[in-house]
């Protein structure tokens, strides 16, 4: 499993401040094998309790950014049933564009302004 956001920006910023993950976890008051799990991606971004110790314990990260990059970690399941067929049809092309990493920024940003406009 590939490192998701949260993981990413954990272990970065880690390593930038040049902090070794024994040193963390044992900051975090948990174990180096779980801490490594998170930033990897095999295991979830660990709860917010954990947010505030961990931007005092690595320079540079934020409880801010670490919530932006747990929402982004998270997986999305979206019930369409019962929903009209073009509804369905248009949440099925959006996803898979998102699962093959073939939307744009751009047209992400075009997608959000319109769902964002008033019917």
């Amino acid at each position: 499993m590939s490192a998701n956001p949260f993981g990413r920006y954990v272990r970065d910023e880690r390593v930038k401040a040049g902090l070794s993950l024994r040193v963390v976890a044992a900051m975090l008051g948990m174990t180096p094998v779980y801490l490594g799990a998170v930033e990897r991606g095999v295991e979830k971004p660990f709860r917010g309790k954990y947010w505030e110790a961990l931007a005092q314990a690595i320079p540079g990260i934020t409880v801010e950014e670490l919530e932006r990059r747990s929402r982004m970690s998270r997986r999305l399941e979206i019930d369409i049933m019962g929903q009209p067929e073009h509804v369905g049809e248009a949440v099925t092309a959006f996803a898979r564009r998102v699962e093959t990493n073939s939307l744009s920024s751009k047209l992400a940003e075009r997608i959000k302004a319109i769902l964002e406009e008033e019917d």
